[in-house]
């Protein structure tokens, strides 16, 4: 079995998106990008690498994923606007 990797800026969409289970956080991007600039293909890519990469990891390893340190990093981002 094959280790899935995520990228810095896809930690940040599940962040972003984080809710109680795996299946509902892929469901809240997808309706995210709904709302979304579809001519941004390169957040529409990052998005859609990252239910990609949700699909292939188990529910516990959602579980386990260290929201903490990524909302540490998105707030202090908000702060330097």
């Amino acid at each position: 079995m094959s280790i899935t990797r995520f990228e810095e800026n896809e930690c940040l969409v599940i962040t972003m998106f984080q809710e109680e289970n795996r299946e509902k956080a892929i469901q809240t991007i997808k309706e995210a990008k709904k709302h979304m600039d579809e001519n941004d293909e390169e957040l529409m890519d990052l998005m859609n690498q990252t239910i990609r990469k949700m699909k292939q990891i188990s529910d516990e390893a959602y579980r386990k994923f260290d929201f903490d340190s990524y909302k540490a990093e998105l707030e202090d981002e908000d702060n330097e606007d």
